[in-house]
């Protein structure tokens, strides 16, 4: 459980550095002649991959605001993993889908799971990934700076001439409770793309 509270603190950060991405101004130092920005930056590569089916379960919510993301997959990620033990269901992918880059925030907290449950309940949706090609961006960095990765996301896709279908998801696949330097956090971002 501290695993995923953690998970949760660290898609509050995404939801953060998604506020930031959408209110973006050029920092002046970026104007200035001979500007060489020295900082750390993320390390990114995209490549062609193929996604094969999966059980996810999953719960949509809304937040009313950028600081409302974190509380609301908190509560949302608690309830999923209250069920996964209760049922002895074992979670193999963490993941979160965003539908909307404004208010209302529409997404999904969601983990894939190793068998598809009998029954779900509460605000439980079972969904059943067919799977198929996908860009991938294996993205490694703090998670306020992942915005970069779906804008190269979004390059390859007009370079390749592909069509997105659906939402893209996040796949978090390392603990940030265990990583001390948030340059080593990693997450895999997917775009499935029309055949």
């Amino acid at each position: 459980m501290h695993r995923i509270i953690t998970m949760v603190l660290c898609i509050t950060a995404i939801a953060n550095q998604l506020y930031q991405h959408l209110n973006q101004r050029t920092p002046i130092a970026a104007h200035v002649a001979g500007y060489q920005d020295t900082a750390k930056q993320p390390r990114i590569t995209v490549a062609d991959t193929s996604i094969g089916p999966m059980t996810i379960l999953m719960i949509r919510d809304t937040a009313q605001s950028v600081e409302d993301i974190g509380n609301t997959l908190n509560t949302n990620f608690g309830e999923l993993f209250t069920y996964l033990n209760q049922y002895g269901i074992q979670p193999k992918k963490i993941m979160a889908f965003y539908h909307t880059y404004q208010p209302p925030y529409v997404m999904d907290a969601a983990v894939e799971v190793d068998k598809e449950p009998q029954q779900v309940t509460g605000n439980i949706r079972l969904n059943k990934m067919n799977g198929g090609q996908a860009v991938v961006a294996h993205y490694q960095g703090p998670y306020e700076r992942v915005d970069t990765a779906y804008t190269i996301i979004g390059r390859w896709l007009q370079e390749k001439r592909k069509t997105p279908e659906g939402s893209p998801f996040e796949v978090y696949l390392n603990d940030p409770s265990t990583v001390s330097d948030p340059y080593q956090l990693r997450t895999d971002i997917y775009q499935m793309v029309k055949q």
